[in-house]
């Protein structure tokens, strides 16, 4: 009898019926991660009054070739978002499998916004689609996917209803300088300035370009991309005019050590 006994709880202890639950499983929902597009993507739900700093390491899978991606998301308190995370390898394929390996959550104070300069940490909590725009903008311009410069901001203000950016980035010889400014309310770009070396080489001069006239802030179609292109290009447009190109205008000048070109509005 006894041996049955002993026999029993050992089964028991075996099953994991006594194991608790995972620590972030009490405190976020997780669905079925998909590969689409190049990007991770599914839902989380924040079960708690609180806000995290979320870090996934998802494995990526295709027979016997695995690839680990890690995704981070700031999640605030009970909220449901949809998560969008870039896969990083060239390798990895829609036909390819999603699933989560580890889970980190940090909980972190809620930043407090107030008119001024501020922080990566409070625009990303405060204005996240309008960080997202930004670095969806210069990703093109990283010269690698450890490009520590990116997404080349130096400074962030919040003033008037207004999220500006000052930053600059080199590549090689090459040096650039920009201002882009968002509209807080509707989180769409509001006008970019950007100032380049008139040392650049031309090749990447033209690169930087047409990269700036794909931007997806800049840019609703191919016909548009072609105009502001050719627009930037210009080197005849008249002191205080601008052309018009897309739902931009255009200005573009040579002023001592800088070339400068300047998306405003279209009126």
């Amino acid at each position: 009898m006894k041996k049955i006994l002993v026999i029993a709880f050992c089964a028991f202890l075996l099953c994991g019926c006594g194991k608790k639950e995972d620590g972030w499983e009490k405190k976020i929902q997780l669905s079925t991660l998909e590969i689409e597009d190049s990007y991770i993507t599914g839902q989380i739900k924040n079960l708690e009054d609180k806000a995290y700093k979320l870090t996934l390491t998802v494995e990526l899978k295709s027979g016997s070739l695995t690839v680990d991606n890690t995704c981070y998301e700031t999640i605030k308190p009970n909220e449901t978002r949809d998560l969008k995370c870039l896969i990083l390898s060239d390798s990895v394929t829609d036909s390819y499998t999603a699933e989560v390996k580890t889970v980190t959550l940090n909980e972190m104070d809620i930043p407090e916004l107030k008119e001024g300069e501020i922080t990566r940490e409070t625009l990303e909590y405060h204005f996240e689609d309008i960080y997202d725009a930004h670095t969806l903008n210069f990703v093109s311009l990283m010269s690698s996917f450890d490009d520590i410069q990116y997404p080349y901001i130096d400074k962030i203000e919040y003033k008037e209803d207004k999220v500006t950016f000052t930053g600059n980035f080199t590549k090689d010889k090459n040096f650039v300088s920009y201002v882009e400014s968002f509209d807080a309310k509707t989180s769409k770009l509001a006008y970019a300035f950007f100032y380049a070396s008139v040392n650049n080489d031309s090749e990447y001069t033209n690169s930087l370009l047409t990269k700036i006239s794909l931007m997806p802030s800049i840019s609703t179609s191919s016909s548009d991309s072609l105009a502001i292109n050719r627009a930037l290009k210009r080197t005849d447009i008249k002191d205080g005019y601008c052309i018009n190109a897309g739902n931009w205008c255009i200005s573009t000048k040579t002023d001592g050590s800088l070339n400068s070109y300047l998306i405003l509005p279209k009126h």
